[in-house]
Formats: structure tokens, sequence, C-alpha cells
């Protein structure tokens, strides 16, 4: 994974490139409750840690215009709705107890 995010963005060099790797599959293990990661799951880690890139280099820019120069930021970055929705795909459910 960490190749391909490096193919596909040149200017990482391999420290960076493991950061969002790893950064990218904490977060999608932690919103599907999965201790591991699944083979058909490392395209959204590649997606994520992409996103990640962008949204630092951005810095939450959620509008921009140049004539002008207006930018409006983002309180904080969100997963893109398209993305999260393919991520929760892969969630488990934890089980509840009721009390007796």
């Amino acid at each position: 994974m960490k190749n391909t995010l490096m193919r596909l963005n040149p200017q990482l060099n391999e420290i960076e490139a493991q950061f969002y790797i790893d950064a990218s599959i904490n977060t999608i293990l932690s919103i599907t409750n999965r201790k591991t990661l699944l083979p058909q799951m490392e395209m959204l880690v590649i997606q994520l840690a992409i996103f990640l890139i962008t949204g630092i280099q951005r810095q939450g820019i959620t509008s921009r215009s140049e004539g002008a120069i207006s930018e409006s930021y983002a309180d904080n970055a969100q997963i893109p709705q398209t993305l999260m929705t393919q991520i929760q795909a892969y969630r488990l459910l934890r089980p509840v107890q009721y009390g007796s």
C-alpha cells in the first residue's frame, strides 16, 4: 500500500507515506469495529490516505474563489460521505447485553 501511495503522490517520502497508511488503517478499523483489515479494504485505505493528505494540504478549505480571494474553512475535516459509506459497508456490529 505504501508503494501505491508513493506512486500516486511522488512528493511523499517513505516515512510520510507509512504515516498516512497507518492513520488510515487505524481510522478504518475504528469505524468498522474490526481488529484486522480485510484484503478488499486496502483500496479504501489508500483513498482515505489521499483524502488525509489533500485535506492537510488544503487545511480545511471548503470553498475558494480566486477573483476577490475569499476562502472558507471547515471546523474539522470530515471523511466524504461516499468514502464513509464504502467503509461502513464493512462495519461489524457490537453485541449489546441487556441488564437482568
